[in-house]
């Protein structure tokens, strides 16, 4: 009877776990804290190029994801993640392969052409209700 009292008592401790919220991790945690918005912004650039776009953050490092579609292969796209960068004006995500600023109601994505990216540039961007 001990093995089957333990083995129900931990049984117990392990369900109480699933359904209890976890608890924020401390202040002074090491563990990053990320956060991404639910639903993608969407853009049309240059008339009928899409984009979305989601806002994340990992503690305090802003950044984004860019996924469009590619022109290697049907159906097939590509993210990238772009950090926040220096901007004269308006936000700049942006790493040494691909750009996208905001300034406005209007957006710009650039992407270099690598073996794992494609070379768009696209200067007419606009968020779709």
């Amino acid at each position: 009877m001990p093995a089957l009292q333990q083995t129900v008592a931990g049984l117990a401790f392990v369900l109480m776990s699933l359904t209890s919220p976890t608890p924020d991790p401390p202040k002074d945690s090491l563990a990053p804290v990320f956060r991404t918005d639910q639903v993608p912004t969407k853009y049309v650039c240059d008339g009928d190029f899409p984009l979305q776009v989601r806002w994340m953050s990992i503690d305090a490092n802003q950044l984004i994801s860019v996924s469009h579609p590619t022109i290697r292969g049907p159906q097939q796209t590509r993210t990238l993640l772009l950090p926040l960068s220096q901007s004269g004006s308006g936000e700049r995500y942006a790493t040494d392969l691909a750009s996208f600023h905001i300034k406005g109601g209007q957006a710009a994505f650039t992407s270099i052409e690598t073996a794992f990216s494609d070379n768009f540039r696209f200067l007419n961007c606009r968020k779709v209700h």
